[in-house]
């Protein structure tokens, strides 16, 4: 694409978009332009046409995407054909951000960076209901030592690792194995009240699961 058939698009596209307000400052920043694979786009109506996509930063949260028809004959854009819409970015699902890697850089940034405050926000959460199964198990009573370690595991349990592997960080022999009743049974209990609250499980059932759970580590933490 030469320099004159380079600002008719971007001419053609801030007009597009006006139509729905001014045009943020940044709009053009770290925009793309790309020509579309004509085997996605074929389309007879449009003969001796190369589709182009452009997208813009509509705002800080919305990408703005722009298609225009090339008519390579005529070679002149084809104003009537012009399609736009917009991936607001707070609406993305974040189990899908790698379908949008083909996206402006700061866009996809912003979503990356959702998806971090989001797994920040669920490990918080998490956490401070493992912190409320531990309390209930007389964890209070326990050393300094003893209650800093089984946070330290519990943590390392949510990022992923086995609750042996989280056991085997402990340094201390004689600690880990007191901490392993109870982080064991600990994590069971956390996994009741996941299959209650998705319903595998009777309310019945599920408290009949704690009380016993609960007997396992009580006599240690008296």
């Amino acid at each position: 694409m030469n320099q004159v058939q380079q600002e008719q698009l971007r001419q053609l596209v801030e007009q597009a978009w006006k139509l729905y307000g001014e045009l943020s400052s940044h709009f053009w920043e770290e925009s793309i332009i790309r020509k579309v694979d004509n085997d996605l786009w074929e389309n007879p109506l449009l003969p001796d046409c190369e589709v182009w996509e452009v997208l813009t930063r509509k705002d800080d949260r919305t990408v703005a995407v722009t298609h225009l028809g090339w008519h390579t004959r005529r070679q002149q854009w084809l104003e009537e054909e012009i399609g736009t819409h917009v991936i607001n970015l707070d609406s993305v699902r974040l189990e899908k951000i790698e379908d949008y890697r083909d996206i402006p850089d700061w866009a996809f940034t912003y979503l990356h960076e959702r998806k971090r405050k989001s797994e920040s926000k669920e490990k918080d959460i998490t956490l401070a209901a493992y912190e409320h199964l531990m309390q209930e198990a007389g964890f209070d009573r326990q050393s300094e030592q003893y209650r800093s370690e089984a946070r330290r595991i519990i943590e390392r349990i949510i990022e992923g690792m086995t609750v042996f592997d989280a056991l085997e960080t402990v340094e201390n022999n004689i600690l880990r194995e007191k901490l392993r009743p109870f982080i064991y049974v600990t994590v069971l209990r956390a996994g009741v009240v996941i299959l209650r609250e998705s319903d595998a499980i009777s309310a019945a059932l599920a408290e009949d699961l704690r009380t016993y759970l609960r007997s396992l580590t009580e006599g240690e933490h008296r």
